[in-house]
Parts: structure tokens; sequence; C-alpha cells
């Protein structure tokens, strides 16, 4: 299954409690996507957030897999999870019985 999951800074917190972890942080997302479940990243300036997508077999693989984050462990970044799936919608393009 493939998951989105933004992350952003929790209430309370600053860049002050971010920048400590950073490096920990950027080491735990290499290691991650070396290893195979983590699929892309993105930095949104404006929000700010990092959304990241991974592939796991189940939601609960995939919340052991974001705890490992440093900043996710010290409580930095909040995060939502949205589990993707196909956009079956396309079809209505081809089947003749779903247009009107």
């Amino acid at each position: 299954m493939k998951y989105l999951v933004v992350f952003s800074i929790a209430d309370g917190k600053t860049m002050d409690d971010v920048a400590p972890l950073m490096l920990e942080e950027v080491k735990e997302v290499w290691r991650s996507y070396q290893s195979g479940p983590l699929r892309e990243f993105y930095f949104s300036p404006k929000q700010p957030a990092v959304i990241l997508v991974y592939e796991a077999p189940d939601e609960e693989t995939l919340e052991e897999t974001v705890g490992r984050l440093p900043m996710v462990r010290e409580h930095v970044l909040d995060h939502q999870v949205f589990e993707l799936g196909a956009f079956d919608n396309l079809q209505i393009l081809f089947d003749k019985t779903l247009a009107s």
C-alpha cells in the first residue's frame, strides 16, 4: 500500500527545537529511502511541511517506520497519514454505461 505522510512542526515547537535533530532526522530519512519503504520526499516552504511517500504492507508497519524518525520520537513533528489508492473514476472516460 502507498501512503502519503505530511509532517508539520508540532504546536508549541519552534525551529530551535527542530535544529538539533536535523542531522539525525535526515540520516534516518536517507536510511529509509535506501532500504526501500520511503519512495519520495518533498518540502513545502509555504506551510512549512515535509511530505514523504512510503510503501508499506499496512498502516501499523508505516507507523513503526515513521516512529523511527527522531523528530517524531521527540514530538517535535506531528504527522498526518493518507492512504493512497488508484483513482478509479477515470474509468468513466472509457465505460459508455457510466457516461451520460
